[in-house]
Formats: structure tokens, sequence, C-alpha cells
């Protein structure tokens, strides 16, 4: 809730029951009135308020995949959360983890966010009932109407009208000209699989190109079929701009901050590059690296993945990969694994407390600088495993996650 949703948007990987692949590209676009120079005199702008919010494709990627892969009715995908939208569910260790992450609790007790966040004039704590009926409201209206609900009509007018109140710059045709970009794969070979993931603007390339240098809110799924999905998708940072709309309850993504702004890093620490510069309708560069591993000799699956956590994601996911084909490990062996995170630049390498000082010492003597982390990010994985049947796994660093392989 407080990572994703429908004010943001990101990216899947879908692998249909025949071996064919698909790279869907849903991320934020930058809206027509933006320009290169926009944050030079306030970087900040870039991360909260109206003009750090991209055009969310979150419900165009959902509407794309279900009307080419789908199989139940749109409705009774949407029922569930409505659902728990509308009567609530108990907050927990990383919702209010996020929660505290934030300064202070102005936030959650200004108008916008109160009625969620704050229903008796105190913030929501660990074990107390959160609803988002407003929410709620939108979902329904997507439910019976369309995505359209959310790209045009009242909804849409409620998104802008938020967001030029906060000094942004989107329209209402921004919104309603919103599409999903098809891409094509990227994929290598490495030790006897095939790996397939996605180009640029995503992280996918990259974390295939550390493989083959070497010699070598996430979701996984796959059924009996073969077919597999793995879609990260993401406002950004946890509640994103810090805006959310009045009328609807939607938290608004701040995917402008992960453009370039020039001679600043990003708020991962991410230099300045002129290919990842604002320009309108671009999409900017993101670390999400959706993975899928095949046997090369007879395209059968064997491993979906991905993982989030910013620009950790990439060596988080390269490292599940080494996981689970160099070590032979399961799926829950390799989420439990210690992990480490280095970007290049900063010059640190970023390594989980529970490394041993041994392990640190032996990284020192290499060369590197360490640092350290509270983990590195959350993993998920799907096994299909040689008798056809599956095992699931989530990152238990991430107390809420889960992961459910069921037999039909």
């Amino acid at each position: 809730m407080h990572a994703t949703g429908i004010g943001g948007g990101g990216f899947m990987l879908v692998r249909d029951s025949n071996g064919s692949y698909e790279f869907i590209d849903f991320r934020e676009t930058a809206p027509a009135a933006s320009y290169e120079t926009m944050y030079d005199n306030n970087l900040n702008a870039s991360k909260y308020g109206g003009l750090a919010s991209g055009v969310p494709g979150e419900l165009r990627g959902l509407e794309y995949l279900h009307t080419k892969y789908g199989s139940l009715p749109w409705k009774d995908l949407l029922e569930p959360a409505i659902g728990i939208a509308n009567y609530g569910f108990t907050v927990g260790r990383d919702l209010n983890y996020s929660m505290d992450g934030i300064q202070n609790d102005a936030l959650f007790l200004s108008p916008p966010w109160a009625p969620d966040f704050a229903p008796t004039g105190k913030r929501v704590r660990p074990g107390q009932p959160l609803s988002r009926k407003r929410y709620a409201d939108v979902l329904l209206a997507v439910s019976d109407n369309g995505v359209d609900a959310f790209y045009t009509g009242p909804i849409a007018r409620a998104t802008i009208a938020a967001l030029r109140a906060a000094n942004g710059t989107m329209t209402m045709e921004d919104l309603s000209s919103y599409q999903v970009v098809v891409r094509t794969p990227k994929s290598m070979d490495y030790r006897g699989y095939r790996l397939i993931s996605g180009g640029a603007p995503s992280g996918g390339i990259v974390a295939l190109s550390i493989l083959k240098i070497h010699g070598a809110s996430y979701v996984a799924i796959s059924d009996a079929s073969g077919m597999a999905v793995s879609l990260t998708s993401t406002v950004n940072l946890p509640f994103s701009s810090q805006l959310m709309v009045p009328e609807t309850g939607i938290i608004m993504n701040n995917a402008m901050s992960d453009f370039s702004v020039l001679h600043s890093t990003n708020a991962f620490d991410f230099i300045p590059s002129p290919a990842n510069s604002i320009k309108p309708g671009k999409r900017p560069l993101s670390s999400i690296s959706p993975i899928i591993v095949e046997y090369a000799n007879n395209n059968t699956l064997h491993v979906v993945m991905g993982a989030d956590g910013c620009s950790r994601t990439i060596t988080m996911a390269v490292q599940g990969i080494w996981n689970i084909i160099d070590r032979d490990v399961n799926a829950y062996q390799a989420v439990v694994k210690l992990t480490f995170h280095d970007q290049l630049i900063p010059n640190e390498t970023m390594f989980e407390s529970a490394f041993d000082h041994s392990t640190i010492a032996d990284m020192e003597a290499r060369g590197h600088t360490p640092a350290w982390l509270d983990h590195g990010s959350d993993l998920q994985i799907v096994r299909r495993l040689s008798n056809g049947t599956f095992e699931a796994a989530s990152d238990p660093r991430q107390v809420e996650s889960g992961a459910y392989a069921v037999k039909t």
C-alpha cells in the first residue's frame, strides 16, 4: 500500500504457455510540460509534491495483462482488493516501519491522509485497523467501468486538481493518452539455463550483464501450463511524493526523482547520466529486474524471480540467480542467504550485519570499503521442480510478505 498502488507503475515479464515472452513496460512517464532543468534549483521537488509525479501506468499495465492473458472476469480480480480497502486490515510491522520513516506524523494527520491513517486524531499503530474507503470507491469504479474510469472522468479530474494545487503540471491529456509499451525481452545462456529479462529502461539487462561478466510490491507467478509472470510495481519511495488525492485516497508516485538532475545524485545515490535526462513523455531508468529462467536445452520453465529494494534490486536479483543455479539451493534457502550490495558509486560495499568478520576482512583485503545495511532487498522466487510441482519463497525479512504453491 505504501510502496505500490494505482498511482504508480512498473514492469512485467510474461512467459505464455508456449514459451513465448513479452516484456511489458507500464512505467510512469514525464508529463508533457516536463523539461530537463526543471529541478535544477529545487531538487526536493522531484521527490515531494505535484512536480514529483509521473503519469501512472499501473492500471494500463494490469489491463493489458488481463486482456491478453486473463481468464477470470475483471470484476472478480478486483473484488478482494475492494473488500480489504473498504473493511480494513490490521497494521503490521512493515507498514509501521515505513510510517516511522517519515520524519513526523504531520503528514498522516493532514486532511487528505487523516481519514485513513489517523481516524481518531492519532496515527494508527501496529495491531490497529486501517481502512481506505475512498480508495475502495475508486477500485469499484474501475471494476465496473474499466481502467478508463481512472484515466478520464471525475477520478482523473480530482487527480489533476490535486497535482496542480501542489505545483504539478500534469494534464488530463497526459493521463488519457498514457499507453503501455511492449518491448522485446533480452536473454542470455548461463550454465545450461537461459535467463530472460527486460532491457532499458528497466535494470534487467544490467543484471544479465553482471552474470555474463563473471561467467555468470514484486510478484512471481507460474502455473502448470508453463505460463509465468514476473512483475514489479512501485510508487518509488515509501509513501512516494507524500501527495494523496483528497477525493480518492490515491497516493501519487514520485517517479520523476528517478530521472537525472545535472550535478546531483538521486535518492539512491545514482550519479546523473545524459541518457536519463528529463524529456516530455520519457520513462526514467529503473533498477527493476524481473527474471525468468528456463532450461536451455528444452525451454522448460525453471524459475520465476525478482526483487524490490530500489538501487539494490539488481544486485539482489543477481545473487538470487547465483544461489539457485551456482549453489544449487532451493527457493527458501536462496531468499534467506545473506546479501551484499555495491553500485560502484559511492565507493563502498554494503553488507548485512550478520556477515562474519572474516568475510568482511577478506573483502577489505580485495580493496572493498565495507559499510552496513539492514538488509539488501526483498526477494521472491517461484521454482518449478523436476516432478512438475512448484516451490515458492518470499523474503522473511519483509515480515508480511508471502509465498504459496497451490495444488489444483
